[in-house]
């Protein structure tokens, strides 16, 4: 069985306009983005992924720890992250995109920019069955794992 792990998807978009703390629906974000990732494999011939909560969990607390600036934005800890999910879930292959983005909770935003890059598009497509999604803000940024 392959697996999906989009650990790691936080998208920066800035707005030029005043700043100010937005109010994100972070749930809803998550959610939306989940379903955009999955309508896309399916218009392509691919099944969709399965959502994980656990796997959900270990993304959540990646996108924390970015928002606090604990970690840098990207990808460092991949690793760590797939032995977490080994503990509770057999796989053969993993991948993760990373996305931040600001000034908007549009998660056609993230979606897009996976699109527009080969290497984040190969993994939304990739012959994977489940992933988790987590996000964070911190000011107008929604970072996203």
């Amino acid at each position: 069985m392959k697996l999906s792990i989009f650990v790691c998807q936080a998208l920066l978009f800035v707005s030029c306009t005043a700043f100010h703390e937005k109010i994100y629906d972070i749930p809803n974000f998550e959610e939306s983005l989940f379903n955009s990732v999955n309508s896309h494999r399916v218009s392509i011939g691919k099944t969709a992924l399965i959502k994980n909560d656990n796997m959900c969990e270990i993304a959540r607390k990646h996108s924390e720890r970015m928002a606090k600036g604990e970690v840098e934005f990207g990808h460092g800890g991949f690793s760590e992250r797939i032995d977490s999910i080994h503990t509770f879930l057999t796989f053969t292959s993993s991948s993760e995109n990373c996305a931040m983005q600001g000034g908007t909770n549009d998660e056609g935003v993230a979606m897009q920019g996976w699109l527009d890059s080969p290497g984040h598009r190969q993994n939304l497509e990739g012959d994977y069955t489940h992933s988790g999604l987590g996000s964070a803000v911190k000011g107008n940024e929604i970072y996203t794992t």
